[in-house]
């Protein structure tokens, strides 16, 4: 519920100007419905012109059609001594 009403903030008050970051869009619910609003938000932020990286596990999203949406990677390396990040946008 907490999410839903700072989503609710966020897109009444965005601007071109924002820049918007958001980790784990959708998680606290179910799949379906995590999905479903995760895809109608960045969808939303997208038709607004709204500059947005946000981090998710549903790999549904990256399906999206949107001429303002583009998708990037990054990846870990784990060994059992180090976590390496790779910062390449691959």
């Amino acid at each position: 519920m907490v999410e839903m009403k700072e989503v609710v903030h966020v897109l009444s008050n965005a601007t071109t100007k924002s820049l918007i970051l958001i980790d784990e869009m959708g998680r606290g619910t179910s799949t379906n419905e995590g999905v479903s609003l995760s895809r109608e938000i960045t969808i939303r932020l997208a038709d607004l012109g709204i500059f947005t990286l946000f981090a998710t596990h549903f790999t549904e999203l990256t399906k999206i059609q949107h001429e303002r949406i583009k998708n990037f990677n990054t990846s870990v390396n784990l060994t059992e001594s180090a976590i390496k990040m790779k910062y390449i946008i691959e």
